[in-house]
């Protein structure tokens, strides 16, 4: 860590030039100052962070004088980076090698950068926005205990002292800026707006905090965006084309300077004019927006935080002229309508300057000389001593700042670091502007529960008024949801609007499309009344009828050729039983004629499902007789205890999963998966069909057979060798396969957005499909023999037909066992 580290110093020293420090004056022990001056682009200086670094040099000159010496000097940075951390990155580093002799040497970095060589830098003042001082943060990290004290960094994320113990401010957060401007939203009722934050952890953070409180408080938000920090003119003419059709006439801009610069030019393009602009402080009084005053009529407002003002500083500032001025005032003067004019002072061009920020720059240089003096009283061993001790107990000389107490400007109430280790809040104002300068009109302090209005000059924002909600329809409920805004809801289904209130229609009425009165519906279902709707039920019918006589017919066979070979190898009372039960399930898809309800649902999806896990049952139970039989069978016939152990196997099994599957079915009809039935409702034509939804139960029901079918799947494989007279293992395994087939389509049809008419249709020629092939192929073969071909239905030739291959490898013990087995079987 520390070797990439020390690559990284090095490799920004290679960089160093003497733009980026913008001031040194020596003294034994530091102070770095961060300011974001845009140095680079004098044309683009940012004409606050001048005064915010000449109010550094003056505190800082000023304490000296007390001691008449140098013991404090300064270093400014400039950490202006639009698009990187790079001249941030280099002024860190810089910073703390700093010496007497050296400010950029990429010696002596061979393990030798710690802590000792920072025994002189008290820490950090500044930066100016969160991301940076987030990213300051984490280069210093590797150092312990090195103060950084913004002057401007308000988000709330730095509140984490678990990632950020080394971070303080002498600002408070957003939330008090948050306040402010509700209370200015609250006081000249502008109760609908606008939101644009800029893509900053400034802006991100802002825009969160009043996401989560303006709304409960009576103010509404149209609309809120988020804007690219980098100037994206794709993105900022879709956001402003929005605001252009927004009802909202108050935009709360939340972001830096040059977004906002950049996002003004495409707003006006759009005559965007008519707006109230409320801009955070961020943005502050800068003085190119007076630019805008026939522009956009005073519609400009900026909010400014101040914790006093320094009448000597400022006396002292304005005094400055053009010859004793630093090299960034000297830009500024030559900006100016005066030029590079000798004899012309600050206060000739003092609207250009925004002096409310810069008590908060003086307080953080306050608060590490305050820390010095107390750590150098604390640290001595003689009281008589007069030498100045190093910061080498960085922890002490940190705690020492955290419970510092400062006096405002007006000695009203100390300052102290609260826990978050930031400055509670001492004033919010509000400016707007004439021609040459800014005028304030409101202040809000952090104990007053209201605004003091300054200036009380009629502007023109004061008639501006945001229009939250249209007149609602009729037959939509009017639902207040704030002061400012209601919205236009329609009342549930069935109900009508009546009184203010929503009404339910009675007696099985349905409401009327406006939902203004009640109608009575029209209840459809399946039946053959409607020659253009027969269709379906048609179908359903026909399907039914066949299975039904199909397995009439194939239980009248079986029972009148009962004592036939085929019907004793096919255990008569097992398929008597199966095939009854083929006949009812043709039998429930008849159910869904008439009017859906509860009751007939629940049967034809409950009982039905149970028929088919038994039917399989059945063939399960038929597989592992034949194997159980042939795998006990050694000498031509089965002892009593074989014989009792296979009745009780099969009847364990025809008991058991049916009675899992009923278990199972109660399971779910105490649960969220039951079957329903609920109202499709057509509210154009005032009709009603009642829908059975079985959709979840259904699923759960395919489970179950593929799992049912998967073991009588391994006990047909183990069958796969018997003889074929006593072998029903390919019939049992085509149906089990087609079965399970169909039931997956039938689940699949069933979820889709198909109509419920259509629904019902498919689920109902599927079942029966699936019964009769399952029916089909256990029973076909055997019934078309027993009619059409009697003369194979005989001891003899059933014998021999079954066994003719084994006879002739067989010896006649062989044959006695296949008569013993048929016999038995």
């Amino acid at each position: 860590m520390f070797f990439l580290f020390t690559l990284f110093c090095f490799a920004l020293c290679q960089k160093c030039t003497k733009n980026k420090i913008q001031e040194m004056v020596g003294g034994k022990f530091y102070i770095v100052g961060l300011f974001p001056m845009n140095c680079s682009t004098p044309n683009e200086i940012d004409n606050r962070t001048i005064a915010w670094m000449e109010a550094m040099k003056y505190t800082i000159e000023e304490e000296n004088k007390k001691y008449n010496t140098s013991i404090f000097g300064y270093v400014i940075y400039d950490t202006y980076d639009p698009t990187n951390m790079d001249m941030t990155s280099y002024a860190v580093l810089n910073s703390l090698k700093i010496s007497n002799e050296s400010f950029c040497s990429c010696s002596d970095l061979n393990g030798q950068l710690n802590q000792n060589q920072l025994k002189n830098v008290l820490g950090f003042v500044g930066p100016a926005e969160s991301s940076t001082s987030i990213y300051v943060h984490e280069l210093t990290s590797v150092y312990k205990h090195i103060p950084i004290i913004s002057y401007a960094a308000v988000s709330l994320e730095l509140n984490n002292k678990k990632l950020y113990p080394n971070f303080f401010r002498t600002v408070p957060t957003d939330d008090f800026q948050a306040e402010f401007i509700k209370k200015v939203l609250q006081k000249y009722n502008w109760r609908y707006i606008s939101v644009i934050a800029v893509d900053s952890s400034y802006g991100r953070a802002g825009l969160e905090i009043l996401k989560q409180n303006y709304e409960r408080d009576d103010i509404c938000i149209n609309f809120l965006e988020i804007l690219k920090q980098a100037y994206d003119s794709k993105q900022y003419s879709e956001i402003a084309t929005k605001l252009n059709t927004s009802q909202a006439n108050v935009i709360v801009f939340w972001g830096q300077f040059k977004p906002l610069f950049n996002f003004l030019q495409e707003a006006l393009k759009l005559n965007l004019s008519d707006r109230i602009w409320i801009i955070s402080k961020a943005v502050s009084k800068n003085s190119f927006f007076l630019n805008f005053k026939n522009t956009l009529n005073n519609k400009l407002l900026f909010i400014s935080y101040t914790a006093g003002e320094d009448q000597t500083f400022k006396n002292y500032f304005y005094s400055l002229t053009y010859e004793n001025s630093s090299e960034w005032l000297k830009v500024i003067f030559e900006r100016s309508r005066f030029g590079n004019n000798s004899n012309v002072n600050v206060k000739e061009i003092k609207e250009v300057f925004d002096l409310s920020g810069v008590s908060v720059v003086q307080n953080a240089v306050k608060v590490f000389m305050e820390a010095f003096s107390q750590y150098q009283r604390y640290s001595r061993n003689s009281s008589t001593s007069t030498e100045f001790l190093d910061i080498h107990d960085r922890l002490k000389f940190k705690k020492i700042i955290k419970s510092i107490s400062l006096y405002t400007l007006n000695n009203s109430k100390p300052l102290q670091f609260n826990s978050n280790q930031s400055f509670d809040p001492i004033y919010f104002e509000l400016y707007t502007y004439n021609e040459s300068e800014f005028l304030l009109v409101d202040r809000w302090s952090y104990n007053a529960t209201y605004l003091d209005t300054i200036n009380n000059t009629k502007f023109d924002f004061f008639t501006n008024k945001s229009v939250c909600s249209e007149p609602c329809k009729e037959g939509e409920l009017i639902l207040k949801i704030k002061k400012c805004c209601w919205k236009c809801v329609s009342c549930p289904d069935n109900h009508i609007v009546e009184g203010g209130n929503c009404i339910k229609c009675k007696n099985n009425s349905l409401a009327n499309q406006i939902k203004t009165t009640c109608v009575e519906p029209n209840i459809i279902y399946w039946s053959f009344n409607d020659s253009q709707k027969s269709l379906n039920p048609a179908l359903t019918l026909l399907s039914s009828s066949f299975g039904i006589i199909t397995s009439i017919f194939f239980i009248y066979t079986f029972i009148k050729m009962k004592s036939t070979p085929i019907v004793r190898s096919s255990y008569y009372e097992l398929s008597l039983m199966q095939m009854t039960m083929h006949f009812i399930w043709f039998v429930l898809p008849l159910l869904t004629f008439g009017k859906e309800d509860y009751l007939k649902c629940v049967i034809r999806m409950y009982f039905s499902s149970f028929l088919h896990v038994t039917i399989i049952t059945i063939q399960f139970v038929k597989i592992t007789r034949l194997v159980t039989i042939f795998g006990f069978f050694t000498d031509c016939r089965l002892l009593k205890i074989e014989m009792i152990y296979l009745r009780s196997k099969i009847v364990i099994l025809f008991i058991l999963f049916p009675c899992i599957f009923a278990a199972l079915i109660v399971v779910v009809h105490n649960s969220k998966f039951k079957v329903n039935v609920f109202d499709e409702v057509d509210y154009k034509l005032f009709t009603v069909q009642k829908h059975c939804d079985s959709i979840s139960f259904l699923v759960i029901y395919l489970c179950f057979v593929l799992v049912l079918s998967f073991l009588c799947g391994i006990q047909s494989f183990k069958a796969r060798n018997l003889p074929t007279t006593y072998n029903e293992n390919k019939n049992i395994a085509y149906s089990l396969f087609l079965s399970s087939v169909i039931l997956c389509v039938t689940v699949g049809l069933v979820s889709s957005h198909l109509s419920i008419e259509n629904k019902k249709l498919l689920l109902c020629l599927l079942t029966n499909v699936l019964n009769f092939l399952q029916m089909n192929f256990m029973f076909f073969n055997k019934i078309k023999v027993m009619w059409l071909s009697p003369q194979k239905n005989t001891h003899e030739v059933f014998r021999r037909i079954s066994f003719k291959n084994e006879l002739e490898r067989s010896s006649q013990s062989n044959l006695r066992l296949a008569h013993s087995l048929d016999d038995t079987l």
